[in-house]
């Protein structure tokens, strides 16, 4: 199935490109406001960085003061405008999300490869709602019931990008730690181990165990996920914490956690030999 359009994607993407039709003008942010009634360098600044929205009348200004002329890319950039205002489906459960963790929901949506270490738990994208439940449930001990069910139901429907894209690529690093503890009881674990040979499955997902006898790692400072775009929106590293979310995004920082990944991937055991483990712990017989 064709990837869901994402509005995050679309507002960074014309953030992007205002920049450096600014840039290609020989304008400062101050100079270009200084041509502009209501909009302030500040401002531009925060549409520049994708950290505001901006209607299609502003930028057709922001575009005569930068004197693009072609009628057809002026087009592109405001109907990109419009896309980039529409709401995401995840904008429903902005009541059960931490700060700016819509952004990480957002690029999901229209990503073509996630990388991703995780050495405490199974990241939320492969956790089943029972394992999640009980995770969210650790996290957020002062939470009614019906709160934790709106972060579980925001979980569950993150999964969606597993079943409906499968142009996806996604290469997990677990911990070997993570398939032993047990998250809400055996019983959970084992199910949530199964999930994860059936993901494992899936011809666009690799899953590695790193073992306990690697010793010292790359990844000791915590779990990241790497998130790969299509051309020509850039990748990005994402730092999730149980009360935010935190993003990187120059190219050397891209570039580190990229290295990072690619030498845990090296020490960890093959595909073959994880899912031969988990098949183990789980219970199930191989086929």
């Amino acid at each position: 199935m064709a990837a869901e359009q994402s509005p995050t994607v679309r507002r960074r993407r014309l953030g992007h490109e205002l920049r450096e039709l600014r840039e290609q003008s020989g304008l400062t942010l101050d100079e270009a406001a200084a041509q502009l009634e209501d909009i302030s360098a500040a401002k531009i600044s925060r549409i520049e960085t994708a950290k505001v929205g901006v209607r299609p009348r502003d930028v057709e200004a922001l575009l005569d003061v930068y004197g693009l002329e072609d009628p057809q890319r002026r087009e592109n950039l405001v109907t990109l405008t419009r896309e980039s205002r529409q709401r995401g489906w995840w904008a429903q459960f902005g009541d059960a999300m931490p700060p700016k963790f819509d952004l990480a929901i957002g690029l999901e949506a229209e990503a073509v490869s996630i990388r991703m270490f995780s050495p405490h738990f199974v990241g939320g994208l492969f956790q089943t709602e029972p394992y999640a439940r009980a995770l969210l449930k650790a996290n957020w001990t002062s939470e009614s019931a019906e709160q934790l069910e709106r972060r579980v139901e925001l979980r569950m429907e993150r999964q969606r990008i597993l079943r409906e894209r499968d142009r996806l690529e996604i290469r997990a690093v677990l911990d070997e730690t993570v398939i032993s503890r047990p998250v809400g009881g055996h019983s959970i674990l084992r199910d949530q181990l199964r999930r994860l040979i059936e993901l494992a499955n899936l011809p666009n997902v690799s899953i590695r165990l790193l073992p306990l006898s690697a010793g010292a790692h790359a990844g000791g400072e915590g779990p990241f996920r790497i998130i790969e775009l299509s051309q020509p929106d850039p990748s990005l590293v994402h730092l999730e914490y149980p009360d935010r979310a935190a993003y990187l995004e120059e190219e050397r920082e891209v570039r580190l956690y990229a290295d990072i990944f690619k030498r845990l991937e090296d020490v960890s055991m093959t595909s073959k030999q994880s899912i031969e483990l988990i098949t183990k712990l789980s219970g199930r017989k191989r086929e």
